[in-house]
């Protein structure tokens, strides 16, 4: 399941649940989890949001037990047709960006050590 973002207020909803609230169930904002890329997600959000094809940016969602349907922290998107993943690699604390899948090549890995001018780099490769 996935939510196609096409209005900036599901994109401030999403940020904001990831950055400051946290989602329907969760006791605090899910970026709590990765602080070693907290300083870096605006940045990504912003250069995703700029690079992206109209109308490509998905939100991956998961339905818990309870029932209650929200968000994951897998975007999909798009750059002159070709499909990109963004997502927090739990496994090297960094938002990775993959080529056309979850199980794709990386591209990319960005951190809080990552500058701004890095990521508009990035972004402007794909």
């Amino acid at each position: 399941m996935a939510i196609t973002i096409t209005k900036i207020a599901e994109l401030k909803r999403y940020l904001n649940e990831m950055i400051k609230v946290g989602r329907v169930d969760d006791s605090y904002p899910r970026a709590d989890h990765a602080p070693k890329v907290r300083e870096a997600v605006l940045a990504v959000a912003g250069n995703l949001v700029m690079t992206a094809d109209d109308n490509s940016i998905e939100l991956a969602q998961r339905t818990r037990q309870s029932g209650v349907v929200h968000e994951v922290n897998t975007v999909r998107f798009a750059v002159g047709g070709r499909p990109y993943v963004v997502v927090y690699s739990t496994k090297v604390k960094k938002i990775v960006i993959r080529r056309a899948s979850l199980q794709g090549v990386d591209v990319a890995r960005i951190d809080n050590t990552s500058t701004q001018a890095q990521i508009m780099a990035i972004f402007a490769s794909l």
